[in-house]
């Protein structure tokens, strides 16, 4: 590069002007880099964090095994098929409103298919 006619032809200005685009080029880039670094991180604390709780598991390696307000706050009692269905079976309401929702999403699937189809074709 340093020895082509092309960076020859120009000018000191624009040499000026494209070693500085190119410094910026590399700090966007870093920026970005560190954000989806940073955003990929907290998603995965916040995964571990969730199954942590899911498995019951509260202990955050500080000892003193006393709850903080953080551990006592992110407790969540899980819901087993049990007794989700056992709230069903009394309800026809709830019955209907899942059954709404199951063709709603069927509506979707089928025409989110038809699109992919459509996009294969063109």
């Amino acid at each position: 590069v340093l020895g082509s006619d092309e960076l020859a032809a120009l000018s000191d200005d624009e040499i000026e002007d494209a070693i500085r685009t190119y410094i910026v080029a590399n700090q966007r880039r870093s920026r970005a880099h560190k954000k989806r670094t940073e955003v990929k991180r907290n998603m995965t604390l916040r995964n571990s964090m969730n199954k942590d709780v899911e498995h019951g598991r509260d202990d955050d390696g500080g000892g003193g095994g006393e709850p903080t307000a953080m551990k006592a706050s992110r407790k969540i009692e899980p819901t087993t098929l049990d007794s989700f269905m056992m709230q069903l079976n009394g309800s026809s309401e709830a019955n209907e409103a899942l059954a709404e929702e199951r063709q709603r999403r069927s509506n979707r699937a089928a025409a989110a298919y038809l699109t992919r189809l459509e996009n294969l074709d063109a």
